[in-house]
């Protein structure tokens, strides 16, 4: 007789300010979780097209919507209500900018909570698990800290990977670049899609495709301003908008350079050990593209709203010429993640909820 899935909820949100990394992440988890065990997943968010169709395009169809604009502690106890409703005592919150008031009251009220975090501090946090995959973290803050309770894994070795990344192989650098990945992040409030094709346009030859990933969580009229510039630039633009996640992991492994946010997509980047130059859209995103100019993995250009386009001109070709830099580049980056993230996390997972009944 097959036994009763194990119940695990997920707390997680998508949106154009938010961004669609947080619901990628918890998607993976998802699917990592599917091949260690029978469960039963849960998800709380708030209500977007965009995530709504996310989940059911990855065969997830039990969530629960909750309001918009909540105070933590009210929406905590929302939370709480809901999974004692459910008889689930597993939850996983994958959130921007929540306070360790949020976790504690969660924490005291639940079996087991499980924190990803998306922050470049360092922090303790209330919770059985707390993940932490920033390159911008400090290992040493954490290595006596679990001797409170919480299990910490730390560092860009834990970045959640989709498994259908893993399947592909990174890329091997050539002499001379025919395809560039474009993508600004999964909404691109900042307008720096078009500013870089702009940009592009004053030196690029017809020869070099440009593939522009227009993100899932871009609004309808941003997605129509920009295939508005079809007609002007020519034929080497191609546009990517709602595709499957496993097409643009294809994009990403027939790519020779990129141009990114310092987003997650730079982790998956990394993943495939693609040169990369980043403009980051505010200062969480320029800590996070720093501490990888540090290890001379990626050409960070700074605040994107902030650089002129004759500089990104001139970075990508620059980069497009020189071809041992690229070489380097990638070799740097490709050293800096491990496709073994996503399976550590839900091992960790795992161990709990079977030590906690």
């Amino acid at each position: 007789m097959k036994p009763e899935p194990i119940k695990i909820a997920f707390r997680v949100d998508a949106d154009t300010h938010i961004g669609t990394g947080h619901l990628m992440e918890v998607i993976s988890m998802f699917r990592a979780i599917q091949k260690m065990f029978h469960f039963h997943p849960l998800v709380i968010t708030r209500r977007s097209k965009f995530t709504v169709d996310k989940l059911k395009s990855s065969n997830i169809r039990n969530f629960i919507f909750i309001p918009k604009a909540m105070p933590e502690i009210k929406e905590a106890a929302k939370v709480v209500a809901i999974l004692h409703k459910e008889n689930c005592g597993n939850l996983v919150t994958d959130l921007l900018d929540y306070s360790n008031n949020y976790y504690k009251y969660l924490n005291s009220r639940l079996r087991n909570l499980f924190v990803i975090l998306d922050a470049n501090g360092v922090k303790e946090v209330p919770a059985a698990v707390a993940v932490n995959f920033s390159i911008t973290q400090n290992k040493k803050f954490y290595a006596d800290k679990n001797k409170g309770g919480t299990d910490y894994l730390i560092g860009p070795e834990y970045f959640p990977f989709n498994r259908q990344i893993t399947k592909l192989k990174p890329i091997t650098v050539k002499d001379d670049v025919e395809r560039i990945f474009l993508n600004m992040g999964g909404g691109d409030p900042y307008g720096l899609t078009a500013k870089v094709i702009k940009a592009l346009l004053l030196f690029l030859k017809p020869s070099v495709m440009v593939h522009v990933l227009l993100g899932g969580a871009f609004k309808p009229a941003d997605i129509a301003r920009i295939k508005k510039m079809k007609p002007e630039i020519g034929e080497n633009f191609n546009f990517h908008s709602n595709i499957p996640q496993e097409k643009v992991y294809a994009l990403m492994a027939n790519t020779d350079l990129a141009i990114t946010a310092a987003g997650n997509t730079l982790y998956e980047l990394a993943y495939f050990g693609i040169p990369s130059i980043v403009l980051s859209h505010h200062l969480r995103h320029l800590r996070v593209a720093e501490a990888f100019r540090k290890q001379k993995a990626i050409i960070s250009l700074g605040i994107g709203a902030k650089i002129p386009g004759y500089k990104i001109a001139q970075a990508v070709k620059g980069l497009i010429v020189n071809a041992r830099l690229r070489r380097e580049l990638s070799f740097r980056i490709k050293n800096i993640v491990s496709a073994e993230g996503t399976s550590r996390i839900c091992s960790e997972i795992l161990r709990h909820v079977r030590s906690h009944g």
